[in-house]
C-alpha cells in the first residue's frame, strides 16, 4: 500500500507512528482521531446535537482550532483561552450519551433491528431461497457491498419495509413478525427502568438487600451471555410469551471521566494542567461501566421486574 494511503489508514483509525520522526504525522493522526477531542467527534456531535433540537451546547469550533498548538515536546495542547470551548465539548458529549445515545428507545430499537438482521442472514445460511426474508449478508455486509453496490442506511431500511409487508401477510419467520411490529408501528415493549439514575436505585438496591453480593458480580453476571439467555428464556416461560416479546440488552455507559484514561490537558501560564484541575467536573464515575435494560409487554412489568430479581439471586448463590 502507497505511503500516502497508510497514513489515510492512520488517520482514520487513529493509529499513530512508533518514531519520533513523523511527529509532524502524529500531529495530523491525532487532530483526526484521538482519544479526547478530535475532528471525528465535534462531527458527530454537532450532526446528533442538530438532528436531536439542540439539546446540548453548541461548540466553539473555530475558537477550539484557533487555540491549538504544538509544544516544544512536538505535542498537541490547547491554550487556556480554549478552556471555556473545551469544557462546552465534553459537556455536550455527556449530555448527548445521557438523553440520546442511552435513551432507552434508542438502544431498544438499535437492538432489535441488529436481532431482525442477523435473523434475516440465519434464515440465508439455512435455507438458502425457501425464506422470502432471508438476506445474504455479502450483498450488504461486505467491502464489495459497500465498494461497488453502494450499499447505504437507506438500502437497509427498504429491506426491513420488505419484512413488515412480508409480515403483514403472515409470510415472515414468527419472530420477525412478532419483532418488525414493534419498530414500523412503534409498538415498543417497555422498560422496566428508563434511565440511569433509575438503574442505578435498582442496582444499588440489590446489593443492600444481599440479592447479589456486589455491583462487580453482577457485572460480571451480565458479562455472560448464557446468564442473559438463561434469564430471557425464564420470563419468557413464566409469563407464558414468545421469542421476541422480551429483551435482556446490556449496554456500557461513556460519559466522560476526567480521573481514567485520555484526560484533557491545555497549557495554562505555560504549564500543562487538566481540565478536571482547572473546572469541575461531573460525577459520572458513581456509575458502573456496565447496566442492562429488560423490556417486557407492559402488563407484565411488574411480574418481570420480580422474576428479574429472582433469576439474578439463584446465580450468585448458585
Amino acid at each position: 500500500m502507497p505511503s500516502r494511503e497508510r497514513f489515510s489508514c492512520r488517520c482514520i483509525i487513529g493509529n499513530t507512528y512508533p518514531d519520533s520522526e513523523n511527529w509532524d504525522k502524529n500531529i495530523c493522526v491525532r487532530i483526526i482521531s484521538s482519544d479526547s477531542i478530535d475532528v471525528d467527534k465535534l462531527d458527530y456531535l454537532t450532526r446528533d446535537n442538530h438532528m436531536t433540537g439542540e439539546i446540548a451546547p453548541k461548540m466553539d469550533i473555530k475558537i477550539l482550532l484557533a487555540c491549538l498548538t504544538i509544544t516544544e515536546n512536538k505535542e498537541l495542547k490547547y491554550v487556556a483561552k480554549a478552556i471555556p470551548a473545551v469544557q462546552t465539548v465534553v459537556d455536550s458529549r455527556d449530555i448527548l450519551y445521557l438523553w440520546v445515545y442511552h435513551h432507552h428507545i434508542s438502544i431498544y430499537t438499535d437492538y432489535i433491528i441488529g436481532r431482525i438482521l442477523k435473523r434475516c442472514m440465519t434464515l440465508y445460511d439455512e435455507h438458502r431461497g425457501q425464506a422470502l426474508e432471508e438476506m445474504n449478508r455479502e450483498e450488504y455486509f461486505s467491502p464489495k457491498a459497500i465498494t461497488d453496490y453502494l450499499i447505504t442506511d437507506d438500502d437497509i431500511y427498504s429491506y426491513l419495509r420488505k419484512i413488515y409487508v412480508l409480515s403483514l401477510e403472515r409470510k415472515t419467520d414468527d419472530f420477525n413478525t412478532i419483532t418488525i411490529k414493534q419498530i414500523f408501528e412503534r409498538d415498543f415493549l417497555k422498560p422496566l427502568w428508563k434511565t440511569i439514575y433509575e438503574y442505578k436505585d435498582f442496582e444499588k438496591n440489590l446489593v443492600d438487600k444481599k440479592i447479589i453480593k456486589s455491583y462487580d458480580e453482577l457485572e460480571d453476571i451480565l458479562r455472560n451471555e448464557k446468564n442473559i439467555e438463561d434469564i430471557t428464556n425464564t420470563l419468557l416461560k413464566k409469563l407464558n410469551l414468545k421469542e421476541g416479546e422480551v429483551f435482556i440488552i446490556t449496554k456500557y455507559n461513556k460519559f466522560y471521566n476526567s480521573n481514567k484514561e485520555a484526560p484533557i490537558s491545555l497549557l495554562l501560564n505555560g504549564e500543562e494542567r487538566k481540565l478536571s484541575d482547572l473546572l469541575p467536573q461531573k460525577e459520572f464515575g458513581k456509575f458502573h461501566t456496565m447496566a442492562f435494560f429488560v423490556f417486557a409487554p407492559k402488563k407484565y412489568k411488574e411480574e418481570a421486574k420480580e422474576i428479574v430479581v429472582e433469576e439474578l439471586q439463584k446465580i450468585s448463590q448458585a
